[in-house]
């Protein structure tokens, strides 16, 4: 928690250095779907449909503002179904819940009010949940894990790269991947990556 309060105290530290460099500094929020999974970490995993809600800075790095800096901080939950019957139905739910914060580049394809961008950028994510909940009935456990406390990395590290569309530069949606770079497993005795895998539909709202 310590990390975070100094990551957040940083992101509005140069939010407030770079508003006295241009006038264009606007906040906004946002909220999203999520389709979510871990590589690797089951043979029959299924994604978790999540969401993610935060907020974030838009930075102009050129006077005609059609080049951001744009960085978020974001809830995302995450994780995914393990389908250890084989039958489909129940699964175990593997959920994580992480603090992101995405240090997002942001182009417009135009000075124009409507038009399309591009994101690209990397991400540090910090986890503030997980939950095991295990499926009712039978079923052989996969071996290689701790099913009471499957040891998630606390710390996540990765790239997101998106395209959007914004409305008069307020009303905007983008599509998003975002992929881990870290191995989230310790004990996975296969050593498997075990990485984030999340695609985001995400709808944005920026304050005047």
């Amino acid at each position: 928690m310590k990390n975070i309060i100094l990551l957040l105290s940083f992101v509005l530290f140069g939010a407030t250095a770079q508003a006295q460099l241009f006038d264009g500094l606007r906040y906004g929020a946002k909220i999203g779907a999520t389709h979510n999974n871990v590589t690797e970490l089951h043979h029959d995993s299924k994604p978790r449909i999540a969401g993610n809600i935060g907020g974030f800075v838009n930075l102009p790095l050129t006077q005609e503002e059609t080049f951001m800096f744009q960085p978020e901080i974001v809830v995302s939950w995450q994780g995914e179904y393990y389908d250890r019957t084989g039958t489909g139905d129940p699964l175990d739910k593997y959920f994580l819940t992480y603090v992101n914060v995405p240090l997002m580049f942001k182009g417009y394809f135009s000075d124009r009010e409507n038009d399309f961008f591009a994101l690209l950028g990397p991400y540090v994510g910090f986890k503030v949940s997980e939950t095991f909940e295990p499926a009712s009935g039978e079923g052989p456990m996969q071996p290689g894990y701790d099913y009471v406390n499957n040891q998630y990395e606390d710390f996540d590290f990765g790239f997101g790269a998106g395209v959007g569309y914004s409305f008069a530069r307020q009303y905007e949606v983008d599509l998003r991947v975002s992929y881990g770079l870290v191995d989230l497993v310790s004990n996975d005795v296969e050593r498997l990556d075990n990485r984030n895998g999340v695609f985001a539909v995400n709808f944005n709202y920026i304050f005047d």
